[in-house]
């Protein structure tokens, strides 16, 4: 497919064959070559956008594969009844979960596993994203407590960091494993304890 014109959307057009280059390849393996070839446009057209094949993956990892991870949390965050919004939103996980899907892994996860000990701009983007996310679950589960939807006694700091680390742990046993059903009922378990939190 030939480049678009306009120069905004040449670039977004680099960045969505950069992102599908590492989301199935790798951060490493995503060759230059491949990815100029497949968006259709010359080296030159290429840096004048990204100054290094750094810059392009900075841009894809924050663009694309970090923005994704966020707004897949956006729905259940930002519900009134975020207990219940969040396991349902585990189990449509664990019910909508593909062999395909979980043999790619999470492209946030495969990134910062492949590449945060190689590069500081990985690992801080990293951080920084995870830092934010947690701090969303906690704000919702926060807010939640005070309505009293949540027990009181809960400590929503690190109950919210155990939840995102619980999920991402399915996911990375999920691909590394293979086995579609044992991530389910992971999933499932992670469901069942957020609906412990309920008062």
């Amino acid at each position: 497919m030939p480049p678009p014109r306009d120069p905004e959307l040449t670039r977004q057009h680099i960045i969505d064959v950069a992102a599908e280059e590492m989301r199935v390849n790798g951060y490493k393996a995503a060759g230059l070559a491949d990815i100029l070839e497949k968006a259709g446009v010359s080296k030159g057209a290429l840096y004048h956008h990204f100054a290094s094949k750094q810059d392009l993956g900075y841009a894809v990892y924050e663009e694309v594969f970090i923005r994704e991870f966020l707004q897949d949390w956006d729905l259940p965050l930002s519900s009134d009844e975020p207990i219940d919004a969040l396991c349902e939103w585990l189990l449509t996980c664990a019910a909508t979960a593909t062999e395909e899907a979980l043999s790619m892994g999470c492209p946030v996860c495969n990134i910062a596993v492949e590449m945060s000990g190689l590069d500081e701009g990985i690992r801080t983007r990293t951080v920084a994203m995870f830092e934010q996310l947690q701090s969303r679950i906690s704000d919702a589960l926060e807010t939640a407590q005070q309505r009293g939807q949540v027990r009181s006694e809960v400590e929503v700091g690190p109950v919210s960091a155990f939840i995102l680390a619980a999920l991402q742990g399915a996911f990375a046993n999920g691909k590394y494993g293979g086995d579609i059903e044992t991530f389910k009922s992971i999933v499932k378990c992670l469901a069942n304890y957020v609906a412990s939190l309920k008062r």
